[in-house]
């Protein structure tokens, strides 16, 4: 069983890894810092308003 937890695991980490990335080299792109691209993001996830400590 613990053998399985870890292998899920660092299948999760790696796959966040490469969201991270992806998002990272988007931001890069778009001109713009990684806080600005979640500010960003936040704001289209939240809709047209959302509260700072989102």
């Amino acid at each position: 069983m613990q053998e399985y937890f870890n292998c899920s695991m660092k299948r999760f980490n790696y796959l966040i890894s490469e969201i991270d990335n992806t998002y990272h080299e988007l931001s890069k792109k778009l001109g713009l810092s990684g806080s600005a691209m979640m500010i960003l993001y936040t704001i289209c996830n939240f809709g047209e308003s959302c509260l700072l400590s989102d």
